[in-house]
This record gives structure tokens, sequence and C-alpha cells, in this order.
């Protein structure tokens, strides 16, 4: 889990997420409105109930939003791939800490 989290899923997951949607959107506010929402919902699909879906994607979608918001300023996925990971292995290591 922990390869797939620091290493694998921020690559995936910011191609996908910025890069490819950038291909498709170009107004800045759109895409990072856009790309915040799918970031979060794509986190929490999981749930089994719409109100858990909802409640659970915003602090995902407030990452996606952050993350797209540094894309349009960098126009570079390594800079968002590196903070992504970061993002994860604190995550992990607060996860480890907290025992949740």
């Amino acid at each position: 889990m922990i390869l797939t989290a620091v290493f694998i899923a921020p690559i995936v997951e910011e191609t996908v997420y910025r890069g490819v949607l950038r291909l498709f959107i170009k107004n800045d506010k759109l895409f990072i409105i856009i790309s915040a929402i799918i970031f979060g919902l794509s986190h929490s699909i999981i749930e089994t109930n719409i109100t858990n879906v909802i409640f659970m994607s915003i602090p995902y979608a407030i990452v996606g939003g952050t993350l797209a918001r540094m894309y349009v300023k960098t126009n570079n996925l390594t800079v968002n791939i590196t903070c992504h990971a970061f993002y994860n292995i604190i995550a992990i290591i607060l996860g480890l800490i907290i025992k949740v």
C-alpha cells in the first residue's frame, strides 16, 4: 500500500486529474473547480451513502483544488507529483501514529 500511495498514485492521479483534464479545460478557475470535485469524489466514492460521499469528498476536494491551482501556476506535473507524494507520506505517517 505504501508503494502505491507514495509512488504510483501520485503519478497516475496527477497525470489524469491535472495533466489530461487541463487539455480539455483551458479556463483556470473552471479547471481548478472541476479538478477538485473529480479528485474529491474519486477518493470518497466507496462510501455507502450520498451524505458520506459528500462529506468525505470535501477534504480531498480541497487537496485536489490546491494541486490544480499549483498546476495552473507552474504548468509542471513533476511539482504536483512530488507534492502529492509528500502529502501521501505525511498521511501515512499520521495514520500510523494515530492508528486510525
